[in-house]
């Protein structure tokens, strides 16, 4: 994220063209932060927490531009999730 301010325009006029893309080459994957913002907003003890947390990630997930990108952030979303039945994992991943 851009420090202080609101949009890459505002960040440029502030702080300069050659900062802008330093702090974005640093900046936290997209995908991740939904992660992060689905685990942080559950408790993702109860089934139905978990379910909650997955049908908010897997939109995002499924907007990725490369079948193997898909795959590798499914699994790194179910691991942040803690799922770990390879059951309900393929079930999640086809759906």
């Amino acid at each position: 994220m851009l420090p202080t301010v609101t949009d890459p325009d505002e960040f440029i006029r502030k702080y300069g063209l050659i900062e802008y893309p330093k702090q974005r080459g640093e900046a936290q994957p997209h995908i991740q932060f939904v992660i992060d913002q689905a685990v942080a907003q559950s408790k993702i003890c109860t089934a139905t927490e978990k379910a909650d947390a997955v049908e908010e990630v897997l939109p995002y997930i499924r907007r990725c531009a490369q079948p193997d990108s898909e795959a590798r952030v499914f699994d790194i979303a179910m691991d942040s999730l803690r799922i770990s039945d390879a059951a309900l994992r393929l079930e999640l991943f086809i759906r």
